[in-house]
C-alpha cells in the first residue's frame, strides 16, 4: 500500500530490470504497508519494506532492496543494487547513512502513512467527476431501475 503524498506532481513507480544479450527481464516490484512516496519521486526498487518514507524528488536505483522502517530524506539519490539495513535514515547524492532511527518510528510512520491517507486527493478514471464517473452513475441508475421493476415500484 503506497500513499502518494502529492496528487499533482505525482510519482513513477518502474519495475526494475535487468538487460541480456538477447532482451531483458523485468522483475516484480513487492511495496510494503504503511509506505508514504513524496512528489516527484522515481522508484525503480525491487522490494520496498513497511513504514518506508521516500522524501519529494527522491530517486530510487534498479533492484534496490529497502528494509522496513526507512526514510529516505528530500532529493536522495540511490545507486543501483543498493541495500538499505532497517531502522535507518538516507540522504544525499549519492545518498550515504545518515542516523540510525529508534524502533518506536515504526509507530511514527505508520501515523504519517495514515495521516496521508486521509489527505490523498484521488485523480484518474476511479476519482469522484473522473473518467469513470459516468460509467458508475449509469450502472447505479440500472440497478436502482431493475429494483425498482422487482418490487413493483415505478423506475
Amino acid at each position: 500500500a503506497v500513499v502518494s503524498t502529492q496528487s499533482t506532481g505525482g510519482c513513477v513507480i518502474r519495475p526494475p530490470f535487468k538487460k541480456f544479450i538477447k532482451g531483458c527481464a523485468f522483475f516484480p516490484v513487492q511495496l510494503g504497508d504503511f509506505c508514504t512516496v513524496g512528489e516527484g519521486v522515481v522508484l525503480n526498487a525491487a522490494t520496498v519494506g513497511n513504514f518506508v518514507r521516500f522524501g519529494n524528488n527522491c530517486y530510487v536505483g534498479k533492484r534496490c532492496i529497502i528494509k522496513d522502517c526507512v526514510v529516505i530524506d528530500e532529493g536522495a539519490v540511490l545507486r543501483d543494487d543498493m541495500v538499505l539495513p532497517p531502522f535507518t535514515r538516507w540522504g544525499g547524492s549519492p545518498a550515504t547513512l545518515i542516523e540510525e532511527l529508534p524502533e518506536s518510528m515504526a509507530y511514527v510512520l505508520s501515523e504519517d502513512s495514515m495521516d496521508q491517507y486521509d489527505k490523498f486527493v484521488p485523480i484518474g478514471p476511479s476519482a469522484p467527476g473522473g473518467w469513470g464517473s459516468a460509467v458508475r452513475k449509469i450502472s447505479v441508475v440500472k440497478r436502482m431501475g431493475s429494483l425498482g421493476a422487482a418490487t413493483g415500484a415505478a423506475p
